[in-house]
């Protein structure tokens, strides 16, 4: 005489393989991993576009675009934010129709760095890529995180030709910009002052410690706060 449907155990070794199959699948296409690689993808194309619009612009005018062409807040910076839908953003046409923003704004942003803000002859464009085990952030040198002026808040970037990375471990990397997704210790640079480094942090509240913008701006908006010279808030300054 035949068995008619499932004993407890053929049923609980059945449940056991569907559960193990799940895991495995979701191991292998995490949606949170894939989206964010497919943020990452989507900064690494707009950023090696951009370069190339920036050296079309460079031909021309025989200088990569001053922050105040280029960001929506540069305030007078050598290091400043860039995104076409910001209301204050200026324009690049005829050379592009829109500056490309993170896709992230405004919680990441793309951060324009220059040599020279009259007339820069230099340029790095710094971004954060949600994907930490992605191979160009060691391949740039940026597994401590990167940035301008010892922010290492990020850890991929692109630069004009020739450019080096400005990395938190001392020294350049490999041909691009970039910071970390990690806290790593900044690099110490203080000397005294506040008014040479950009950008100034404030420290608003007790573990809190958020970027002002430039150190006139910083003092126009915390002229009693106390101004650090570094991400982690440890290098303290002295006002000028």
């Amino acid at each position: 005489m035949l068995k008619k449907g499932f004993s407890l155990l053929e049923i609980l070794i059945t449940v056991t393989l569907l559960i193990i199959l799940v895991v495995l699948l979701i191991l292998v296409f995490n949606p949170q991993t894939q989206i964010k690689k497919a943020k990452d993808s989507k900064r690494k194309s707009e950023l090696a576009t951009l370069s190339k619009v920036l050296e079309d612009w460079y031909n021309d005018k025989g200088c990569y675009p001053t922050p105040d062409e280029i960001c929506y807040d540069s305030a007078g910076s050598e290091t400043c934010h860039i995104c076409g839908t910001e209301p204050t953003s200026p324009n690049l046409v005829p050379y592009l129709n829109e500056i490309p923003c993170d896709p992230q704004q405004p919680v990441k942003k793309y951060t324009y760095d220059v040599d020279e803000p009259a007339c820069p002859k230099n340029y790095w464009i710094y971004t954060d890529l949600a994907n930490d085990s992605d191979p160009s952030i060691e391949a740039l040198g940026c597994q401590n995180g990167c940035g301008p002026y010892g922010d290492c808040n990020y850890n991929y970037g692109v630069t004009s030709p020739g450019g080096e990375v400005e990395n938190c471990t001392g020294g350049g990397g490999g041909g691009g910009g970039g910071g970390g997704g990690s806290t790593p210790t900044p690099t110490p640079f203080y000397s005294g002052g506040c008014s040479t480094f950009n950008p100034i942090y404030y420290f608003p509240d007790p573990g809190i410690c958020n970027v002002c913008g430039t150190y006139q701006e910083c003092l126009g908006a915390f002229p009693t706060m106390p101004f650090y010279s570094d991400p982690g808030c440890t290098q303290t300054c002295i006002k000028d």
